[in-house]
């Protein structure tokens, strides 16, 4: 019977050789989007696997009460991890970790690099499982100049030979030891670190003993590993008030959130890549679904065809349900066809999908991956949803009606297929709004006003004897004809996050504690960056400089209340003596944004170049030219020449700017790419549709064509049906696109506005791709010989 069922499926392939073109094909794809999909999300999903312990692991952050500021920061104090291991029985682990430093100069003989290296407690190889291939998790640091590097950088520096017990030169200046090489770091890891040194090692590289003892500075992230019957919950409420219990004076909470959570739900279920996980996915089900509506509407269609064969089968013993058995066969033969089609169209769409997501993905079917699991759930959903609505129709036929000839061609299922044909058009036209208002969020972020210039600034970081030469320096880089503006900076404008609270004013609020932003700048900063002056004067080229004398942005200044800020001191108490400082507000600039646009403004004062708030690490130029390149050559030996010791490396503030955006930019890209396979497999639907349609209504056609209708009467008459499915498919598409979109650009300071447009256009444009689709089947049938058509009535 099995050997039957396929014979008849395949003979029906083979004589229907168009319908089934549309169906393998719109299956094929719906698949390979789902296929690609998965890898992409299992990827995301099994970020940071690999450590044994990870459901006992969490991140100790910190919820940041300013008053009119509030947030959560990851990092916490250092002292905080010691404290916890020392004091609480639940916590058997704690280590801390610092960001990498990713401009530390490396040096192997004549092997000299700028490497990627971050610094930890020795604990942080016990509570996280990474491979040593030299060494061990125990004891990683034999002192405070020890070093551990990955086998790829071993492999870099020493090659073949053992890297334990070799030395490297950091900075010119240092000298470590190689006490460990570990294993690759795998791509979904959160860490991303070439090279690890102890936390010890700060004590020194800041000259301040007390670095790592403070309960002030949040720029450390802090680890616990729990005991296996430890509560996080109950936990979090005992260590909640520890950072308070050293130092009164701050308003910050600690709590645990789980590592595992890091990457996908971020800190507390803030952040991370949950939101994105969802959205493809639901695309990727929505798109599968489009083709499988598509199956059913032709199956359904083309019920009539197959009734005599049903109403047959039936006289001569067949049960309704070996007819369901046949029919679900048949779809799943469709499938498991559709399903190879799919896994080839995967292996040549993984290079591009790879570069647009920014993976390095690869289909993997052995047994022990799970992805091999999930295409078959894939196939099986895909096989059974396609094939349950025309099994169940065609099985229920009645022989005596349809031997008879009572079945009118398709009208059992006509309804429904008019359901079908909207829902799949809904779902095409609200991608198309989606893609079309993440693009313009995208516009409106990258051309939005920064209130600052980024366009044509170089800079690079200082580094060795360019530390101390910057005043040298700058002057030489005025002097080149191409270079119009020079400035010093401790930070750039893409990103700056070193702040505090605790400042005081006349007339402030005693509970307003907002979170205050630092940068220092020398005198030329604005005409670099093109930031305006809204208040008092800026700062000059005099020596010496005042140094408690300070600028504000406007943001900062309406928090001081009315009255000209210009004059106004900013209290504020030094957080190691407990001294009184006093600054007086000079001048006042322009709002210009500091932080990405998914932020607001905040508060910032800007420091000269002289004041040990923040030192001076960053110089940037204006350069006014087309011939960059010899610009950047000569900028470099002016830099090779006042310290040859280091490599020139440099860079370009909007290339900065376009990376600060780039995850929003692939999503674009993809949203596009998936829209229009969405409409792609709709418009086969559609065209299989119009074909079948064309074909049962030749004879009418005909008749119409002998009493005189033109081609456009017959046209607009044929696609009248389905212009009305579209226009039923906004009315639903719209409200839901609407909800969704406006949704998603919460998460956005600075966003868009929806435009009524936008909805207007995807409706047009849809109804504009389904009137092609069916126009070629229904002129074809218009443009016909009548003759042909009724030469036998």
């Amino acid at each position: 019977m099995l050997k039957n069922y396929l014979k008849i499926a395949f003979r029906n392939i083979l004589r229907h050789k168009g319908y089934s073109f549309i169906n393998i094909s719109g299956l094929a794809i719906g698949i390979a989007v789902c296929v690609l999909i998965l890898l992409w999300v299992q990827d995301e999903v099994s970020y940071d696997d690999f450590h044994q312990n990870i459901n006992r692991l969490y991140l100790v952050p910190t919820w940041h009460d300013h008053g009119e500021s509030k947030g959560i920061s990851p990092g916490a104090p250092p002292a905080v991890a010691p404290a916890l291991k020392r004091e609480y029985a639940e916590i058997v682990n704690a280590c801390r970790y610092q960001s990498p430093y990713n401009e530390l100069l490396i040096r192997s003989g004549d092997k000299v690099f700028t490497e990627n290296a971050a610094c930890a407690d020795p604990e942080f190889f016990q509570i996280f499982s990474f491979s040593f291939l030299e060494g061990n998790a125990n004891s990683p640091f034999t002192s405070p100049h020890s070093i551990i590097m990955t086998k790829k950088m071993a492999q870099k520096y020493f090659g073949k030979s053992q890297a334990m017990g070799n030395t490297l030169t950091i900075n010119n200046k240092y000298s470590f030891t190689v006490t460990g090489v570990i294993d690759d770091l795998p791509l979904n890891s959160t860490f991303r670190f070439d090279f690890i040194f102890p936390l010890e090692f700060l004590r020194e590289y800041y000259n301040n003993h007390n670095i790592l003892d403070t309960w002030y500075n949040c720029s450390f992230y802090n680890f616990v590993q729990l005991a296996h019957n430890a509560s996080a919950q109950e936990v979090s409420k005992k260590i909640a008030g520890r950072v308070k219990k050293s130092r009164p004076q701050e308003k910050i909470t600690l709590f645990l959130s789980p590592f595992k959570d890091l990457h996908l739900r971020g800190i507390a279920g803030r952040g991370g890549q949950i939101e994105q996980v969802r959205i493809f996915s639901i695309i990727a089900f929505l798109i599968l679904l489009i083709a499988c509506i598509n199956f059913m509407n032709l199956a359904t269609a083309r019920s009539a065809n197959r009734s005599r064969e049903v109403g047959i089968r039936k006289v001569v013993g067949a049960s309704r349900r070996n007819l369901i058995k046949q029919f679900f066969g048949e779809s799943f033969f469709l499938t498991l066809i559709a399903l190879v089609v799919a896994l080839i169209l995967v292996e040549l769409l993984l290079p591009i999908f790879n570069s647009l997501a920014g993976k390095q993905l690869d289909l993997d079917l052995s047994l022990r991956n799970m992805v091999l699991f999930w295409v078959l759930i894939i196939a099986l959903f895909t096989g059974l949803v396609s094939g349950s609505y025309p099994a169940l129709l065609l099985s229920s036929f009645q022989p005596v009606t349809v031997l008879r000839g009572a079945l009118k061609s398709g009208t059992r299922g006509s309804l429904f297929r008019r359901i079908l044909v909207v829902f799949q058009f809904s779902i095409s036209i609200a991608l198309i709004i989606g893609t079309m208002i993440v693009i313009s969020q995208l516009n409106f972020v990258k051309d939005k006003d920064l209130g600052l210039d980024k366009d044509q600034i170089l800079y690079f970081r200082l580094k060795g004897a360019l530390i101390e030469k910057y005043p040298i320096l700058k002057q030489e880089l005025l002097n080149h004809p191409e270079i119009r503006q020079v400035t010093l900076t401790s930070n750039l404008p893409t990103g700056i996050y070193q702040n505090g609270d605790g400042w005081d004013w006349e007339g402030k609020e005693p509970s307003f504690n907002p979170l205050v932003t630092y940068m220092s700048v020398d005198h030329d900063f604005l005409k670099t960056y093109g930031v305006q002056l809204a208040a008092g004067q800026f700062y000059q080229n005099t020596s010496p400089k005042k140094t408690d004398q300070v600028i504000i942005n406007q943001y900062f200044a309406r928090l001081l209340g009315e009255g000209p800020p210009v004059g106004k001191r900013l209290l504020t108490k030094n957080s190691d003596s407990g001294d009184t400082i006093s600054l007086t507000v000079m001048g006042v600039v322009k709002d210009f944004h500091f932080k990405p646009l998914d932020r607001e403004m905040g508060s910032i004062i800007i420091f000269n170049e002289k004041s040990w708030w923040t030192k001076i690490r960053y110089i940037s130029m204006k350069v006014q030219t087309k011939a960059i390149a010899g610009v950047i050559s000569d900028i470099g030996k002016v830099v090779k020449k006042l310290n040859p010791a280091f490599p020139f490396e440099y860079r370009f503030l909007d290339e900065d700017y376009g990376e600060l955006y780039g995850s929003y930019e692939r999503l674009g890209k993809i949203f596009n790419y998936f829209a229009l396979l969405a409409i792609l497999v709709s418009c086969l639907g559609l065209f299989g549709l119009a074909s079948f349609m064309a074909e049962q209504k030749t004879k009418e056609i005909g008749v119409r064509k002998v009493l005189g209708a033109s081609v456009s009467v017959i046209v607009c008459q044929f696609s009248k049906s389905f212009t009305r499915w579209v226009l039923v498919a906004n009315i639903i598409a719209w409200p839901a696109a609407y909800f969704l979109m406006k949704k998603w650009l919460e998460n956005f300071a600075y966003r868009t506005t929806i435009s009524i447009w936008t909805f207007v256009l995807s409706g047009l444009l849809a109804l504009l791709i389904a009137v092609i689709t069916v126009s070629y089947q229904s002129i074809k049938a218009a443009t016909a010989n009548p003759v042909d058509a009724l030469r036998y009535e």
